[in-house]
């Protein structure tokens, strides 16, 4: 029988950190969330851009700068980013880093 809940252990060490870039995996891809984990180099970053998706993003390790609708946020392990759906953000690693993105799908939830 197939479960309807998905379990992930130590997710921050969950993805090995590259020397160069960033590193995904994704967790789960249901009908109605996504999670996909990334792992920064320092200063890999994706530049701006939009979602049709909503999304919340945990910071579970390092450092990063988010570029939020034009808002400058220096977030650190422990912080959560909440991003509408259409909002154009990008970020950029400070120190190696790893990020919990979910997606809410059908816009904001």
């Amino acid at each position: 029988m197939m479960k309807d809940y998905h379990v992930v252990t130590n997710m921050a060490g969950q993805l090995e950190i590259p020397s160069d870039g960033v590193r995904s995996e994704i967790l789960y891809d249901e009908a109605d969330a996504k999670a996909t984990l990334f792992a920064f180099a320092r200063s890999a970053h994706f530049f701006e851009h939009t979602t049709p998706d909503s999304v919340q993003i945990h910071v579970l390790a390092g450092e990063a700068t988010f570029t939020v609708d034009g808002d400058i946020l220096e977030v650190s392990e422990g912080s959560l980013v909440y991003i509408p759906a259409g909002t154009p953000h990008g970020v950029r690693a400070q120190t190696p880093a790893v990020l919990l993105a979910t997606f809410l799908k059908g816009g904001k939830q």
